[in-house]
């Protein structure tokens, strides 16, 4: 079997909720990791980018909302560029040298003042896709801690291609947000989306619009790195596990939001049960070796997507 290409074996899955949570930790607050995936959006959220294989789909696009997520903690994440400045980098034997000249000196500034700084890829595998929190310098090169077993000290073997410097938090934190408080939050991120104005970056694009590449990468057989009915599987297996995590942080909401989430809830449910036929590569390998096999999965995600379309139009965006 082809190993994944850097994230999916990890726990969890989606590592800038959890590195939030652990900043946010460090200043005194604890928030379950579920609260977190859901404040980020990711809880729903759906992206896609028809050009990298299917199964890196789900390590894009993570921070599109963390600077409005990390502020509900009093955190003020700064980037140092933005997304679409990534385009390109991994073929640019330049940004090495970029990444090192003006990239690492900032990196050195903000821990020298106590700041977290956050970074996506340049990790070495199974975290290459992974965000993770770099914390010190040793012997010429960075070093800090992604989601891997154990959390030990891992280098950063290549340079990042996203770069958040964590300023202006609060010495501690001493309040926690009320769930119920966050849930418009939580509901304007989904609608945002669904509408396919969430993510940022070359080529990323999120909800509906997400759901029909998906299909269209079934229905065409889309070369990829591995094989269709492995790369299906996983970014399945992501979809289910982002989904009870936003069906844990709805289960938490009370007061005059509390119909709309169980109603969120029930829909995530739904999708889940729909979907979990399709996390196991076994099975999905034999409905893809069979004439028309591919539309139970197109037929499933089709299904997912009505859901949400439900759920978009029960919150405001009908």
């Amino acid at each position: 079997m082809t190993a994944p290409l850097g994230y999916e074996q990890l726990e969890p899955a989606e590592s800038l909720a959890d590195a939030l949570r652990h900043i946010a930790a460090e200043r005194g607050l604890q928030r379950p990791y579920a609260e977190l995936v859901a404040v980020l959006g990711l809880g729903a959220a759906v992206v896609a980018k028809s050009d990298e294989p299917l199964e890196l789909w789900p390590t894009y696009a993570r921070d599109a909302r963390l600077v409005q997520a990390a502020g509900l903690y009093g955190l003020h994440p700064r980037p140092l560029h933005p997304p679409e400045a990534t385009r390109g980098l991994s073929r640019s034997a330049e940004f090495a040298l970029h990444f090192q000249d003006s990239y690492a000196p900032l990196i050195l500034e903000a821990l020298a003042h106590d700041q977290p700084v956050l970074a996506w890829r340049g990790w070495p595998a199974p975290s290459s896709r992974c965000w993770g929190m770099v914390t010190e310098e040793r012997d010429g090169r960075l070093w800090g801690h992604v989601t891997t077993p154990g959390g030990e000290l891992t280098p950063l073997i290549d340079p990042a291609h996203q770069i958040y410097i964590v300023e202006a938090q609060r010495p501690r934190l001493d309040e926690s947000p009320e769930v119920s408080a966050l849930f418009p939050h939580v509901a304007r991120l989904f609608r945002e989306m669904w509408r396919g104005d969430w993510a940022a970056g070359p080529g990323v694009v999120a909800g509906a619009r997400a759901y029909e590449h998906w299909m269209d990468c079934l229905r065409n057989r889309d070369k990829q790195h591995s094989p269709l009915h492995e790369q299906h599987s996983r970014v399945v297996r992501v979809l289910i596990a982002a989904r009870e995590q936003l069906s844990q942080f709805l289960d938490g909401v009370r007061g005059e939001h509390v119909e709309t989430a169980n109603r969120w809830k029930q829909a995530c449910q739904r999708i889940t049960t729909i979907m979990h036929p399709f996390n196991f590569p076994g099975d999905v390998q034999s409905c893809l070796d069979k004439p028309g096999g591919v539309e139970p999965l197109t037929r499933a995600l089709e299904q997912a997507r009505n859901i949400d379309a439900e759920i978009a139009e029960l919150l405001g965006d009908g």
